[in-house]
């Protein structure tokens, strides 16, 4: 005895398609949606991109100002900068008791730079081969199969 499937798992034909055509309709809305609110959270990141880095510069500028307060004369450099201010506020920038470098390194090595290089390309490589090997074993008729 065979048994059927029930009735209604099986669409009239002139009711097939209108959910492909619903969701199709749904994605299209929401690309224009997309598109227009797009430019106005670029802009919306801009600006606040903007005004952290003018925070920065008054800052910066503060920093100037107490430098040439206290010694009388502009900081040649960043460091002679950081330098001053440590003295002027009697702390000390990335201390060692806390930090495990007292100072920040600031050059980069090319034999260093090449080894990291070298290692992400690896690993991505790396990555790489599972998915391929189980692509590789999969037919491509098989995969297009939806029964």
């Amino acid at each position: 005895m065979k048994l059927s499937p029930p009735d209604r798992c099986q669409a009239k034909p002139s009711e097939e398609g209108y959910i492909l055509v619903a969701v199709i309709f749904m994605l299209a809305i929401m690309i224009i949606a997309l598109t227009v609110a797009a430019p106005k959270i670029a802009k919306s990141i801009q600006r606040e991109r903007e005004l952290e880095t003018m925070h920065r510069g008054k800052q910066y500028s503060r920093a100037v100002k107490l430098y040439y307060k206290k010694f009388g004369a502009y900081p040649a450099n960043l460091e002679a900068l950081v330098h001053g201010l440590e003295h002027l506020l009697g702390t000390h920038f990335l201390d060692a008791r806390v930090y495990f470098m007292s100072d920040l390194p600031a050059h980069a090595q090319a034999g260093d730079v090449l080894r990291i290089c070298a290692v992400a390309f690896g690993l991505c490589a790396l990555a790489t081969l599972y998915p391929a090997w189980r692509a590789a074993g999969t037919q491509p008729a098989q995969a297009l199969r939806h029964d």
